[in-house]
């Protein structure tokens, strides 16, 4: 995906959110915050003392954030789950994971989808490409918040790699792990 269609697809977020944006809202069920934790006990033992504290500090901290940035949250938005013509979106797709909750939510994980790419032997975190995809968003975005949901988000996504055996699985989780120090070091 090049740089123009990255600014359409976080373009369409923005869409979406402003369209849906409004403190009527009724909160899901859904918390992302609980969601994570529960992959994160998973996972807990990769981490030194101080990365777990870290991790446990940013889920409180997240779990207490205001509602301000409330909205439909898709939970997968990414480029294979938008059905586009004619540079518009038509619909949606996959929407088992659609709730009410932050727009850090969908904006880090679009934000990680574009700057990974797994093909690669290391991640190369980078401040700059986050910056480059916050500034094609159309809202105004806290990039301390916005860090904290993309840490969150990774040590979600590395519970998925850590059960599982083999070379590809146990190179994700050293990327995953790689990702998630970096994060934490920044």
């Amino acid at each position: 995906i090049n740089k123009w269609e990255k600014s359409l697809y976080m373009e369409w977020l923005a869409e979406i959110q402003q369209k849906t944006k409004t403190t009527e809202l009724i909160k899901s069920h859904f918390c992302f915050t609980e969601w994570v934790e529960e992959r994160y006990k998973t996972v807990q033992e990769y981490f030194t003392p101080i990365e777990r504290q870290i991790i446990e500090k940013t889920l409180l901290e997240v779990s207490k954030m205001k509602d301000e940035e409330m909205c439909f949250v898709h939970g997968d938005y990414h480029p294979g789950n938008i059905l586009v013509h004619q540079n518009a979106i038509k619909g949606l797709i996959d929407l088992d994971w659609c709730h009410i909750w932050s727009m850090y939510e969908d904006l880090s994980f679009i934000i990680l989808v574009f700057i990974r790419d797994i093909t690669q032997p290391h991640f190369n975190y980078s401040e700059a490409a986050i910056q480059e995809l916050v500034d094609s968003y159309p809202w105004k975005v806290d990039i301390w918040k916005l860090k904290k949901y993309i840490l969150l988000r990774w040590v979600h996504d590395l519970s998925f790699f850590v059960p599982r055996p083999g070379w590809w699985m146990d190179k994700m989780k050293e990327i995953q792990l790689e990702i998630i120090r970096a994060i934490i070091n920044t």
